[in-house]
């Protein structure tokens, strides 16, 4: 076979041309079924076409007849970790590594595949050595502030982080993870959050943008809106996107989801059948996600995204639409100039808050979410045993956990003698974790004996059952919970929060104010530990609020789906006729 056509294929690929480069490499594998560089390089393209099986089956063939080739085994590792399969994966790229103990690129996947089983220290003992041996290396010290992140250590992470960007200023990926990660840090203030995003949306620039869009500017017609989500699925955002698929008017807002993740469920079936229009998304590259978008003619694009894993902000960059929004899941600014508008509320971003947004700020009032419960959740529990020590607890990602937290929480408990805090998170999975924060909170002054890490449940139900353990739920800080607000809310379980000056740190506030609990809205650390304890000791309120939660949340703006899609709607229309006015 000759090597230029593997080059040939391989500009292809790079270049994003994966059908090309796949009908060369078909060529060759027709001639040459288990030729190793042609099967290693298709299972690369079928995995970017999001092709996993068959990449897999191309693959496989060719390490039965190349059992020693460590590059086969990176590619089937890599594409088994891409399909969800981390722990062969994990094993496939141990394999790898004792045929050649050199290759680092082996240890990137499995540091990865360790991360996805939540096996976070290996992974860390891991990317520490290759940090060690490749300093100022971009990939490998976002890999490593991420996995710093998902251990709770955000300090730790937001400085390497920021160490590794000034070694690499141009790294956009270094930039989103420091940018992200300092919505997690308390130290961090609106003003550094702030210059971070808009540093991170001036290394991502509209390269390759499409050919200009050609709809018209009516400023009243039906407009055809596209939603690019990598969160149409099992995931907290689905539960407040799913009202929006339901109520809005079609011949209004005509609605297509651009779904970017590579994994389908129960939820995403459910989605999938009451979206207007449904485009499957997670095998298009940025560019091509951006030509398909223009394809469509959509006229206002709408991500849901941020700054989170998954994110697809370099198809937004592109400004395939020329009307593009941000709203739901991240608590901050893109920091994109090529999104004008971001939906938050007068709770979340009062007066003031533009200062630190590069979009609009457009407030939904009352609220800038809807919630759809569960429809499998249990009724609600009378709740622990009469004599049962007073229980706080959080079941917030342990990623929102920090010093200072811990030391708040320590305050609450002292001030209720025989108090207990449950925990329960994804983290506490793995021994080494628990054994970990264990650590940390006894060195924050909460011991062993009054602390309980609950791994997560098997499901929705079994989880919301949790709540059940529970007398008051405690909020996060500077992150605040959102879908475990509202689920604390909807098991009959009363939050306490914090309130901050970003988004973040602000959006139990609203929820808490839409709900009428106002009162368990804390201004500062002092009034919160008095808002917790005095709450816990008034046993006749929390019956009353046992009993209340549910209706009261039912009834309230967040979940009114109807009138929320209605606000939604006129915001939309209201930035589509700026831009036709402009």
């Amino acid at each position: 076979m000759s090597d230029a056509r593997l080059e040939q294929a391989r500009q292809h690929y790079e270049a994003g041309r994966f059908e090309q480069a796949r009908a060369i490499l078909q060529r060759v594998l027709q001639s040459s079924p288990t030729h190793a560089g042609a099967a290693n390089g298709m299972a690369m393209v079928l995995a970017r076409l999001g092709q996993f099986e068959q990449a897999v089956f191309f693959v496989r063939r060719a390490v039965a007849a190349h059992p020693l080739d460590a590059s086969l085994l990176l590619t089937l590792g890599n594409t088994l970790g891409m399909m969800g399969k981390a722990e062969e994966s994990a094993q496939t790229l141990r394999r790898a590594l004792e045929i050649d103990p050199a290759r680092d690129d082996a240890r990137i996947g499995l540091a990865t595949a360790l991360r996805q089983l939540d096996r976070f220290p290996e992974a860390e003992a891991i990317l520490r050595d290759l940090a060690a041996r490749h300093p100022g290396d971009a990939a490998v010290a976002s890999l490593l502030s991420a996995t710093l992140w998902s251990m709770a250590r955000v300090e730790e992470s937001v400085d390497l982080a920021r160490a590794a960007l000034a070694l690499s200023p141009g790294n956009a990926e270094l930039a989103s993870m420091l940018a992200n990660a300092l919505n997690y840090d308390p130290r961090a203030t609106p003003e550094e959050t702030f210059e971070a995003h808009r540093r991170f949306g001036a290394l991502l620039p509209a390269a390759a943008a499409p050919t200009v869009w050609k709809g018209t500017k009516d400023p009243d017609r039906p407009l055809r809106v596209g939603l690019i989500s990598h969160d149409l699925r099992r995931h907290s955002c689905a539960f407040f996107l799913e009202p929006l698929l339901r109520n809005l008017d079609p011949n209004d807002l005509a609605l297509t989801c651009y779904s970017t993740s590579d994994k389908e469920d129960d939820i995403t079936a459910r989605l999938r059948s009451i979206a207007p229009a449904w485009r499957p998304a997670a095998s298009l590259a940025d560019a091509a996600l951006a030509d398909r978008i223009l394809a469509d003619s959509i006229d206002v694009l709408i991500e849901t995204g941020g700054l989170t894993q998954g994110h697809r902000l370099g198809v937004m960059a592109r400004r395939p639409a020329p009307v593009q929004v941000t709203f739901l899941g991240y608590p901050n600014t893109t920091g994109l100039g090529a999104i004008g508008a971001r939906l938050v509320d007068s709770h979340t971003d009062p007066p003031g808050a533009d200062a630190f947004a590069v979009e609009r700020l457009v407030r939904l009032d009352p609220c800038f979410l809807c919630y759809a419960p569960p429809g499998d959740a249990p009724q609600v529990s009378p709740g622990p045993a009469e004599g049962a020590p007073i229980a706080f607890g959080s079941f917030n990602a342990a990623t929102k956990i920090n010093a200072p937290l811990i030391e708040l929480w320590a305050r609450v408990l002292d001030a209720v003698p025989g108090s207990v805090l449950v925990l329960k998170a994804f983290n506490f999975r793995d021994p080494a974790m628990r054994d970990a924060m264990l650590a940390r909170f006894t060195s924050g002054g909460i011991g062993p004996e009054r602390l309980r890490l609950l791994p997560p449940a098997g499901s929705i139900p079994e989880h919301l059952g949790f709540y059940g353990r529970l007398h008051v739920a405690l909020d996060t800080f500077p992150y605040h919970g959102t879908t475990t607000t509202l689920e604390a809310l909807l098991m009959g379980v009363p939050v306490v929060t914090l309130a901050g000056r970003s988004h973040a740190s602000r959006v139990g506030v609203s929820l808490l104010t839409n709900m009428g609990l106002g009162d368990l809205v804390a201004r500062d650390a002092v009034e919160f530990v008095r808002l917790a304890s005095g709450l816990a000791r008034d046993g006749e309120r929390l019956r009353q609020l046992r009993g209340s939660l549910r209706p009261t949340l039912m009834a309230s703006p967040i979940c009114d789906g109807a009138a929320y899609a209605a606000r939604f709607a006129r915001a939309i229309r209201d930035l589509w006729r700026r831009w036709c006015a402009g």
